[in-house]
């Protein structure tokens, strides 16, 4: 009880972070959440949801559904059902392992995603981590259930499935597996969609044909590349923006990316995930493996993808921490990551100056995260028994990590 306490004193501290001046944050509300309040009010919870025609599944479009209907100010209420997401994550990674250190921590790498700015993303954070802990238990039902839930508030989780369902394959010999698996998602994801009609399936395909961001401000490999392009196609300066200019976008030279490098951009990040879901494919099970490589595939989706945003790191640090957790030589893998992308988010949505003596840190910071990114990579696919390397046997094994 006492630890419990200690979580829910971070979450209420941590709840003031809601007041911090964000030079975005009134700007998302009013041109995201805001609109989809007065959609549910004009229309109802389907019509409303069919005329917002986002990418994101209903659920985040019913949470604000719900804040209009309950009788205190829409965007207070916002952020008190945030602290509460908050703090059963924090409680989440606690039950599972009972440090409290990596539950507080956890509740710290987020809080900027989850409190200051107006991301949804921690809607879905307690039922993708107990999802995660679920599957490494091997508890199928709550795995599947909690899983389909966290889908439905936002797709991003979808990208871990192969690693999921590599896990799960030597357990579906036995019947009552695919049963319990089955089950639970048909009735979640079944329901939902039977509710909420096409819309549910059309958002989801929408969301990997768009062209819109080279990089959507995310500090990544694409950030890089698309500042040298635009120097090499004489459109922008070094440094781009002065000394005392805030953090702006550098997507109005990021639209002119040509298109043979959104392609080769693209290649190399389905390369990259490809190989990793091969690399797990022949390596032994174990909760560390398993939450090792879902945090080096959402980095390495991160990190090399198109349309990745400031906030996209969010769940390779919440599967990090858990990491963290079932491994504590991890613990500066998730401490990295949760920086990363606190410093992002901090970067692009406050008044922190871009350019510092005359150096773009921006571009500093994004080089940095993809080294770390490569290396993190290399380690993750020295973990597999390919087939081709010789084989090690378990006594020396065990002595050299010893």
């Amino acid at each position: 009880m006492r630890d419990i306490l200690v979580l829910a004193y971070v979450v209420v501290a941590l709840s003031t972070l809601s007041f911090v001046p964000s030079r975005l944050g009134p700007e998302i509300w009013a041109t995201h959440w805001a609109i989809w309040i007065k959609q549910f009010q004009e229309h109802g919870l389907v019509a409303g949801y069919y005329a917002v025609r986002d990418v994101y599944p209903p659920m985040t479009f019913s949470v604000f559904a719900l804040i209009s209907l309950l009788p205190w100010p829409q965007y207070a209420t916002f952020k008190v059902i945030q602290s509460i997401l908050l703090f059963a994550t924090g409680v989440s990674v606690y039950a599972w392992r009972r440090n409290l250190g990596i539950a507080t921590a956890t509740m710290l790498g987020l809080a900027a995603n989850s409190m200051i700015f107006e991301s949804t993303d921690i809607f879905f954070t307690p039922f993708l981590i107990g999802a995660l802990i679920a599957l490494a238990d091997r508890r199928w039902i709550m795995f599947s259930t909690l899983y389909s839930i966290a889908l439905l508030f936002k797709w991003q989780p979808i990208i871990l499935t192969p690693f999921f369902l590599i896990w799960i394959w030597p357990e579906l010999r036995r019947p009552r597996v695919w049963a319990e698996l089955l089950v639970a998602a048909l009735v979640v994801l079944g329901s939902e969609i039977g509710f909420f009609g096409s819309e549910v399936i059309l958002g989801i395909l929408r969301a990997p044909g768009a062209r819109t961001f080279f990089s959507g401000n995310a500090f990544n490999l694409n950030w890089v590349v698309g500042w040298v392009n635009a120097l090499a196609s004489g459109e922008a300066s070094v440094p781009d923006l002065g000394p005392t200019s805030p953090m702006l976008t550098i997507k109005q030279y990021l639209f002119h990316v040509p298109g043979w490098l959104w392609t080769t951009s693209q290649i190399v990040s389905l390369t990259s995930f490809a190989a990793l879901i091969v690399g797990f494919g022949f390596t032994k099970r174990s909760p560390r493996t398993l939450l090792l490589f879902c945090t080096t595939a959402t980095v390495s989706y991160a990190m090399l993808h198109t349309e990745v945003h400031e906030n996209h790191l969010h769940i390779a640090v919440i599967s990090s921490a858990l990491l963290a957790a079932a491994a504590p030589s991890y613990l500066p893998v998730f401490i990295f990551w949760a920086t990363a992308m606190t410093f992002n988010l901090f970067a692009y949505l406050s008044s922190w100056p871009r350019v510092i003596g005359g150096i773009d840190v921006t571009l500093l910071v994004a080089a940095m995260n993809v080294s770390v990114f490569v290396a993190l990579w290399i380690h993750t696919m020295r973990q597999p028994r390919w087939p081709f390397r010789r084989a090690v046997p378990e006594a020396e094994t065990e002595s050299a990590s010893a």
